[in-house]
């Protein structure tokens, strides 16, 4: 193909191309008489080149993704950022030009000296704009909260966002206590000690991924994150929710009421022998877990997954020797410190640069009352965000120091989890807090399909208040219920509306034949 050819083909002049070839973006083949001669390929690059100038990435930017020194994604974010910069300092251009002319100012009364000193004041401040935090479709109640804790939470807790929204299927007045708690509670670590911490250089901020582990038993590798949950009083370590039974037990050193045939225990490191010995232990299966400090009896122990307790500041050259020389150790990363999210960060990225792939599951400790379980509830939702969202999470341990039922607890535990779209073991709801445009009971209508739909482990509903949001908001749910006028619902599966305007009296029954439908 000649020159002239790809000149028509793709809308760029001679001069042009030859310029993109001496810039090293187009690498022409020659014949043997010296010519060039162009391929569908060039053409091809020619059209990429066209399409990235009008978008305005620089030919620096373009050398780098050609050359795959970076993605595309990588160098569109990179691009999107600049030309936000852009917008937010043509925006103040022009309300400067908007004032000038409003002033009337001419050549002779213009003090340009003034206007250049706004716009260096302007340069150096960075035209910074607040940013505002919001979990939309939260849906009601107690998975409501978590959900939002989960996302509002890892975002304050990395210092981003400037005002709060927490919106939940209820009444106003109850989102504000949600808000204020977690404003409240993540201000807490304002001040704390430095962490003397290095981040893994691979870590991808802006894109993460599931750390790589080895899985040791179900834990870490693909598996799903597992629940972990405390029964040291030797209380009864059955579980009444079947659905949220937590994956392993610790029962400390002192023998629960029964232990149940098929149920995993960790046990203290300097008791594991004499109760795996024991005729009541038959059917259940022990495994030992070790503080940092008695690291040097691991070996001595035989168990095909073992635990041992972890905090960032443990010297490290024994930690990774011991972990690197037993692969069956499952880490449980606890802390202490006043911003626990970075502490226990620190210590997975200290992992990360030593090549460790042993799995990591984290311990978080509360003091709360009965009366107080939202609060826990929003304060490990919070904590746990951020961890889970950066991917470093193979499992949740939470423990609180007061009276919450340990039901409650593991309930949590698994609400966390599902919250992130880590482990689903429940129905999920997305629901809209309601507006002006629901025209009908939100409330009373998300209560009759929990009721009616609970058991259905796995799937994602949507109740939506108007159909000006609805289908967009719920993009990612099996089934929406979205009002479509006065006392009028439409029924979708997954984004495509399957019957329009039934009755509110009769639509709830019209979903769950639907569902029975799609199941046969």
């Amino acid at each position: 193909m000649k020159i002239k050819q790809v000149e028509e083909l793709v809308g760029i002049t001679r001069k042009n191309i030859r310029f993109y070839e001496e810039q090293g973006l187009l690498n022409v083949e020659r014949a043997e008489n010296g010519y060039r001669e162009y391929h569908q390929a060039d053409v091809i690059r020619l059209q990429e080149i066209k399409l990235f100038r009008k978008m305005d990435i620089s030919i620096e930017e373009m050398r780098a993704l050609f050359e795959k020194r970076k993605s595309l994604q990588f160098c569109l974010e990179q691009h999107l950022g600049e030309l936000e910069r852009r917008r937010e300092g043509l925006v103040k251009m022009q309300e400067m030009c908007e004032r000038l002319i409003a002033e009337h100012q001419s050549l002779d009364t213009l003090n340009a000296e003034n206007c250049l000193e706004e716009i260096e004041q302007m340069e150096k401040e960075g035209m910074n704009y607040p940013l505002h935090l919001g979990v939309t479709e939260a849906g009601e109640g107690e998975d409501g909260r978590i959900k939002s804790a989960v996302g509002i939470g890892a975002l304050l807790a990395d210092g981003i966002g400037d005002t709060v929204r927490v919106s939940l299927s209820e009444e106003p007045a109850a989102e504000i206590p949600v808000a204020r708690h977690l404003v409240d509670y993540i201000g807490k670590k304002k001040g704390h000690l430095l962490i003397p911490a290095a981040a893994c250089p691979s870590f991808d901020w802006l894109h993460p991924t599931r750390r790589e582990t080895v899985a040791v038993g179900n834990i870490g590798g693909n598996n799903v994150p597992v629940v972990i949950s405390n029964r040291i009083n030797g209380e009864s370590t059955v579980c009444e929710n079947k659905d949220a039974t937590p994956d392993y037990i610790y029962i400390g050193g002192k023998m629960p009421k029964q232990f149940v045939p098929g149920q995993s225990y960790i046990v203290d490191y300097n008791v594991y022998e004499t109760l795996n010995s024991k005729p009541e232990t038959t059917g259940a299966k022990l495994y030992p877990i070790f503080p940092a400090m008695a690291m040097p009896l691991i070996a001595s122990i035989k168990a095909d997954v073992k635990f041992l307790t972890l905090q960032f500041g443990t010297p490290a050259e024994e930690y990774i020797a011991c972990l690197k020389a037993h692969p069956e150790v499952v880490v449980i990363c606890v802390s202490n410190h006043q911003n626990r999210l970075g502490d226990q960060r620190a210590l997975v990225h200290e992992m990360m640069n030593a090549g460790l792939k042993n799995p990591v599951v984290f311990a978080e400790m509360y003091q709360h009352s009965k009366e107080e379980k939202s609060d826990f509830q929003l304060e490990a939702a919070a904590d746990m965000g951020a961890l889970m969202i950066d991917g470093l999470t193979d499992g949740i341990w939470l423990m609180n120091d007061g009276d919450i039922p340990a039901q409650t607890v593991d309930e949590t535990a698994f609400g966390i989890l599902q919250a992130a779209r880590l482990r689903t073991s429940k129905t999920e709801y997305i629901s809209c807090p309601g507006c002006g445009r629901t025209l009908y009971d939100l409330r009373e209508t998300i209560a009759k399909i929990k009721e009616a739909t609970k058991h259905l482990k796995g799937l994602k509903i949507g109740i939506m208040g108007c159909i000006v949001n609805g289908p967009g908001e719920m993009a990612d749910a099996d089934y929406g219920y979205v009002g479509a006028g006065p006392n009028r619902v439409s029924l979708y599966r997954k984004q495509v509306c399957v019957e329009k305007n039934i009755p509110q009296e009769v639509a709830v029954e019209h979903l769950l034949a639907l569902i029975d439908s799609d199941k046969q």
